[in-house]
């Protein structure tokens, strides 16, 4: 019996199919998607969801008053998602990141229950989730690209005296 040459290893999770990635945080040999988010990978499938989110967020230190109080707005939004008309949670979420830092991704983190986690995770996993798209439509986005704003027309052309550059003589 031959072993199984190194272009075609095994998925470790699903047993199943040949692996085309390695987990980059336990060098894990996986198949898909699917397996990467399986339940016995989740270790470090959160690990990775929650370094990206914090390089995401940690991209841009200088948040904006008004960008923090829309962070407040999504995560109530989120419980109140969540809990679905469930009053007797007495642990509120005003409550709970009270004095917060939004800067600190970890200490978001670390203040979301283990359910809170799991149904972000899925969120920003699956974009076209109702999760995902009810938290999405309360953000208020610029629908228009940076190429197609309107620019004065005083700013796009200025006139330059001519005792500041040499005239260009036609040869």
């Amino acid at each position: 019996m031959t072993e199984p040459s190194d272009d075609h290893v095994v998925c470790k999770i699903c047993r199943r199919q040949v692996s085309k990635y390695t987990c980059p945080t336990c060098n894990l040999p996986y198949c898909s998607l699917t397996c990467f988010r399986s339940p016995a990978h989740a270790d470090c499938s959160e690990t990775f969801y929650k370094n990206e989110i914090q390089r995401d967020v940690g991209a841009n230190t200088n948040l904006k008053a008004e960008e923090r109080l829309k962070m407040m707005e999504m995560l109530k939004k989120f419980e109140e998602i969540e809990n679905d008309g469930d009053d007797d949670d007495d642990d509120g979420l005003a409550e709970r990141f009270e004095g917060i830092d939004l800067d600190n991704t970890d200490e978001l983190w670390s203040r979301l229950t283990p359910a809170e986690r799991t149904k972000f995770l899925n969120a920003v996993a699956d974009p076209s989730s109702e999760l995902a798209q009810s938290l999405l439509a309360s953000e208020e986005f610029d629908s228009s690209p940076w190429w197609e704003a309107h620019v004065e027309p005083d700013l796009l052309m200025l006139e330059v005296p001519t005792t500041l550059h040499p005239r260009i003589s036609r040869a």
